[in-house]
């Protein structure tokens, strides 16, 4: 019995995973989907594209999987989706900027809507959080990419990257701002360096500090707002105090 609820306890936990990463990959496929909509299915000139397919090869995602996305959101039947941002409030006036790609957008609208409503939230006018969110682009680099650490931050320092983390797992993460991104992202490739992730993210300014109770609710509502597959990412300044 003991050995069966071992095996029971495996399958959960694949399953969760398995979960998981099949939420991962439509959302790395969605962002395919936009950014071929937006500069067509030319890699080599399509700077966000060539984002999201290497977010996508990080994931370990197949290259057949890949190829079929971007030919299928090049074709005259392709889905239409679009990316929306939703400025909003949840409980304790905690601020959450949160991103969606969709091809419904009422549908999207109406589902983050009635789940802030049934969490004490409300959405923002458009605008309302610019002041509390920085929009930067963040990236992940495998630290065995870079062969001289010294000579890689001068070559950063250059190209105005607003900061370096280094990581112990191994990664360097760079911010930089949007007007600087491309730039950077071309100079990396021009260095050969892969970068394991790039996103744009949305640093908070002015932070909430929560009690252990209150930043549980906090976490459970982002969980349920998250669960969605519409929903791509979702940024709050809120902290455990």
């Amino acid at each position: 019995m003991a050995g069966h609820n071992k095996w029971s306890k495996v399958k959960r936990t694949k399953g969760v995973k398995d979960v998981k990463k099949s939420k991962q990959y439509t959302k790395i496929l969605r962002e395919i989907a936009v950014a071929v909509k937006e500069s067509g299915p030319d890699i080599p000139h399509n700077a966000r594209l060539r984002v999201a397919i290497q977010n996508a090869k990080s994931l370990n995602m197949p290259k057949e999987n890949i190829e079929r996305a971007i030919k299928k959101s090049s074709g005259s039947a392709a889905e239409s989706y679009v990316t929306m941002h939703y400025e909003a409030y949840g409980p304790y006036g905690v601020a959450l900027w949160i991103v969606a790609t969709t091809d419904n957008l009422n549908r999207t609208l109406s589902y983050v809507r009635s789940t802030l409503h049934k969490y004490e939230g409300s959405l923002a006018k458009n605008g309302t959080l610019k002041y509390i969110f920085l929009p930067q682009w963040k990236i992940t680099i495998p630290q065995d990419q870079i062969e001289e650490k010294e000579t890689f931050m001068m070559q950063m320092i250059d190209q105005n990257v607003d900061n370096i983390e280094e990581t112990s797992s191994g990664t360097y993460i760079l911010y930089c701002n949007t007007q600087q991104f491309t730039c950077l992202q071309n100079t990396l490739e021009a260095m050969h360096i892969t970068w394991e992730s790039a996103h744009l993210v949305r640093i908070p300014q002015h932070i909430k500090n929560l009690s252990k109770d209150h930043m549980e609710k906090i976490d459970h509502i982002i969980a349920i707002l998250e669960d969605n597959d519409n929903v791509q990412a979702i940024y709050h300044n809120a902290k455990l105090n």
